[in-house]
């Protein structure tokens, strides 16, 4: 095998690793937990089902395409400013945890939807969050 083919192989094993450890779709341990998380958020839910709130930065492009598709389907969700809510930068701090116990960049949006988290604008897995917690 060539250096070019092996330099290859371990560029796209990095990356597939990297986006492993980046994507992945934990949360929080316990209901009590994510009313914690709420708290600080200084956000209250008023809705069937479970919480869903939207974690969102001013002027973030992807949290206005979560936001769109998130009316589109009709959720209800609530809305923390991560430079208005309460202890919001902290928060996302702490959700910014992947699988592997390691810390990644805090990003927005982050959607908690009952004890799950999920980073970026994934309205479909916002949906089935909801759908698998619908007994909250």
């Amino acid at each position: 095998m060539s250096r070019r083919y092996l330099a290859l192989v371990q560029i796209a094993f990095v990356a597939v690793f990297v986006l492993i450890a980046t994507q992945d779709r934990s949360g929080l341990r316990s209901r009590q937990q994510t009313e914690q998380v709420m708290q600080q958020l200084g956000v209250e839910w008023q809705y069937p089902g479970p919480p869903v709130v939207l974690i969102f930065g001013p002027g973030c492009g992807d949290c206005a395409v979560l936001q769109d598709l998130l009316d589109g389907q009709g959720v209800a969700y609530e809305l923390a400013d991560v430079t208005q809510a309460p202890h919001a930068r902290e928060v996302l701090q702490e959700l910014s945890h992947n699988r592997f116990g390691c810390s990644t960049a805090p990003t927005t949006p982050t959607t908690l939807v009952g004890t799950r988290v999920i980073r970026g604008p994934d309205a479909r897995a916002v949906v089935k969050a909801i759908k698998e917690q619908a007994d909250w």
